[in-house]
């Protein structure tokens, strides 16, 4: 999900529930889609949310969040943004884990299937 406003994001779910049909919603944000997806948290209401590599302004509680990050990526440090805000979550009574991957930003081992659907699948109301 990228830097689009929270109107668009909403729009989209609305859009996607009423064509499809579907009862649940997860979100997935990357990099600076992080800060985006987290302010439209409270309207969407998703039944988790997957932050890869994220850039992050706050956390949420209650929700369940995971989050993908290498302590080598220098264009959105692990400590300042995935590690605190998971924290932060932890602290706020949250389900919430960073998993450690390697490599600069945007490195292929943030995107790990079986740990993705393995989250959601795990999260899932239904």
């Amino acid at each position: 999900m990228g830097y689009t406003r929270v109107a668009d994001q909403v729009a989209l779910v609305d859009f996607v529930e009423s064509e499809y049909g579907t009862t649940e919603t997860f979100m997935w944000a990357q990099s600076m889609g992080g800060v985006a997806s987290l302010r439209a948290v409270p309207k969407i209401a998703p039944a988790a949310w997957l932050g890869t590599f994220p850039v992050c302004g706050n956390a949420l509680d209650g929700l369940p969040m995971l989050w993908t990050s290498s302590p080598d990526d220098a264009t959105v440090p692990k400590d300042e943004n995935s590690d605190t805000c998971s924290q932060q979550a932890v602290e706020a009574g949250a389900d919430s884990e960073v998993v450690e991957t390697v490599g600069l930003h945007n490195d292929s081992s943030n995107f790990d299937p079986e740990l993705v659907v393995g989250f959601f699948e795990r999260v899932s109301r239904s």
